[in-house]
């Protein structure tokens, strides 16, 4: 399973990550400025990621338009990449 992880999840996650979910990317490695969550959900939909967010919007954009994408939302408080990774 492929991961994008949103902006609001430190890029640094991917190296931690990339022996259990290889080809994974963080959302600045494919697109080098900011863009709306559905720009992002349409592209995780192309590419086959799986989102990993902290952000409520994709799961609303879920429930609107199905999936694929899969996704990961995380619900719990400010956590480091490590906690985030574990």
């Amino acid at each position: 399973m492929k991961l994008l992880f949103d902006e609001n999840i430190s890029y640094r996650i991917v190296k931690k990550l990339e022996s259990d979910f290889p080809n994974s990317k963080h959302i600045s490695d494919l697109l080098k400025q900011r863009v709306k969550d559905s720009e992002i959900f349409l592209l995780a939909f192309k590419e086959e990621f799986c989102i990993v967010s902290f952000d409520e919007d994709f799961f609303e954009l879920q429930i609107l338009k199905g999936f694929p994408p899969k996704l990961v939302w995380l619900r719990f408080g400010n956590s480091s990449t490590e906690q985030i990774a574990e």
